[in-house]
């Protein structure tokens, strides 16, 4: 299946926050030495994070962020799977 098509959603076991112009992300369950740990997005991250709400699909997704932002639809797409990948990674983010 191609990854554009899916949608994702935030984790449950996670706690996010916008504090300046960063998400913070917070673990809230694993492995005791993961819940120390604070993680920040910046940048277009903050952006692509707003929007990932489970109903948007990455297409819809890259479509919006192409009118937004002054970049190439390639390159855009290219670093929009590798930050998801990055989220699905550390289990911030559950394809729905």
């Amino acid at each position: 299946m191609d990854l554009l098509k899916k949608s994702f959603r935030k984790s449950l076991s996670i706690i996010s926050r916008l504090v300046g112009e960063e998400v913070i992300i917070v673990p809230t369950v694993g492995k005791k030495q993961d819940l120390k740990k604070i993680y920040a997005v910046s940048g277009s991250g903050v952006r692509i994070w707003s929007l990932l709400d489970g109903k948007r699909s990455l297409k819809v997704i890259r479509n919006i962020l192409i009118k937004e932002f002054d970049v190439l639809p390639d390159k855009l797409e290219k670093d929009l799977v590798s930050i998801i990948g990055e989220l699905v990674d550390k289990k911030f983010i559950e394809a729905i």
